[in-house]
């Protein structure tokens, strides 16, 4: 727990002398956890909804202050059913019955007592305070670019960091910055006492901690939302497709295999995709055939939610984009990077010879329907987010070695992985060899040896 005196200063004249306490409550990055359950298995999980067992007695006290920093919605079993098949998302019921109070990165002006609280995104929280008089700022900042830049917090009282994974609460100088994680397993509670005198602050403390959140919602909020609930168990469990081979993760260590053409597949099926590269989703074992579940899709088909993200490439950027690619594949045969940076090319045909130096191994000899492929043009490549940030150093091997660098060729972020899928097989859910490792559709690739 952390407690710091700060500086007084002037505010509204509609004050009155006395000390005043308030608790702040901040979640973020919920990334669509909703409920407690994974609606497929009995497995309880910590989730938004539970967060009414922290916040309903400081309710009671009248001195709760609910604030949301970002990325409450996603791509999670509930969130997928209610933005995409449902067509009306639950999520702003379930914001209303824990009444938040500001909901970033939207700028509010929160009035309690006559005490004015601005909650906005740091660029532009100082001035949203001068503009609207306020007595308490409360900031919300990218966790990486907080530790990336050192940002000068003076002025702000609690600065919520984000959409980096970690958890904490800390002081930086006078400024509480706290951190609750992701998917609702945490919350950040915050204490704030005000004092006022002669109808202006005199001075302000603050404190600060993380709290777990309990797995069990209570019994009166799982009433509420049982129909909810019970509408995407139904969907999770709900066939709509089948897989009609066995999908062998590691045939993919040996050359081609329908493992990674089912998922290059998927991105060469988005509009106008000249190559897609892809990359393992999982080490050994195998997806087995038989009848698909939508749960399968987050659980086993495609448990990420990545982005498909469409670049501008030159042909001999995209051999060099493999060529690295490989060399790390050639390494790992004697155990040394991991396999979740190799990645794999198709709407092309080439091959790959390991006996010739990095550099020379890889020739792309035409595109997967015959047209020629040219080193001097430009292709538009699909990859995942993940790879389109700059992750695993691929795209830094073919030049571009900055996000500036990287940014400047992205021509499209799409839909995530998981809704070409789950589009996919709703189009056709009969998933074949056929159709998913046509050599005119994916190309042809193998080794030299």
């Amino acid at each position: 727990m952390f407690i710091v005196a700060l500086a007084a200063f002037a505010s509204c004249a509609t004050l009155k002398d006395g000390e005043y306490t308030y608790q702040i409550v901040t979640t973020q990055d919920v990334y669509g956890r909703w409920f407690d359950s994974t609606f497929v298995k009995p497995a309880p999980r910590p989730s938004l909804l539970a967060v009414e067992n922290i916040i309903r007695p400081m309710r009671e006290e009248g001195k709760l202050i609910l604030i949301d920093a970002g990325n409450m919605g996603g791509n999670g079993n509930a969130a997928f059913y209610y933005e995409k098949v449902a067509k009306e998302s639950i999520l702003p019921k379930i914001i209303d019955y824990l009444g938040y109070d500001a909901l970033l990165p939207k700028a509010s002006l929160i009035v309690r007592d006559g005490i004015r609280f601005a909650v906005a995104p740091y660029d532009e929280a100082l001035a949203f305070a001068k503009k609207n008089k306020a007595d308490v700022v409360i900031a919300e900042i990218d966790g990486k670019r907080y530790d990336k830049e050192n940002p000068d917090v003076t002025g702000i009282d609690i600065l919520v960091a984000h959409n980096d994974g970690r958890s904490y609460a800390r002081m930086d100088g006078n400024t509480l910055v706290i951190d609750s994680g992701r998917s609702a397993r945490k919350v950040g509670t915050s204490t704030i006492t005000i004092k006022v005198e002669g109808k202006k602050v005199v001075d302000k403390t603050v404190e600060g901690q993380l709290e777990n959140v309990k797995v069990e919602i209570d019994e009166k909020t799982r009433e509420k939302f049982a129909d909810a609930y019970a509408q995407v168990s139904r969907f999770s469990r709900s066939v709509i497709g089948k897989l009609e081979i066995d999908l062998d993760v590691d045939e993919a260590f040996k050359g081609q295999s329908d493992y990674i053409n089912f998922y290059q597949t998927l991105a060469l099926s988005y509009p106008n995709v000249d190559v897609a590269f892809s990359s393992f989703l999982a080490l050994g074992g195998k997806i087995e055939k038989g009848e698909i579940i939508f749960n399968d899709i987050a659980s086993t088909l495609y448990p990420f939610e990545n982005k498909i993200t469409i670049l501008s490439l030159s042909g001999e950027e995209i051999r060099s984009f493999l060529e690295a690619s490989y060399d790390l594949q050639l390494q790992y045969e004697n155990g040394k990077p991991s396999p979740a940076n190799f990645e794999f090319g198709a709407g092309i045909n080439y091959t790959v010879d390991v006996n010739k130096p990095l550099g020379e191994r890889v020739n792309i000899s035409s595109f997967a329907d015959g047209r020629p492929f040219e080193l001097d043009q430009r292709y538009n490549v699909a990859m995942s987010s993940y790879r389109a940030v700059g992750a695993g150093g691929l795209l830094e091997s073919v030049g571009l070695k900055s996000a500036e660098a990287i940014k400047s060729r992205i021509l499209e972020e799409g839909p995530t992985y998981r809704e070409l899928l789950y589009d996919y097989i709703k189009k056709d859910p009969y998933i074949t060899r056929e159709r998913i490792s046509a050599p005119s559709y994916v190309g042809r690739w193998e080794y030299i040896r």
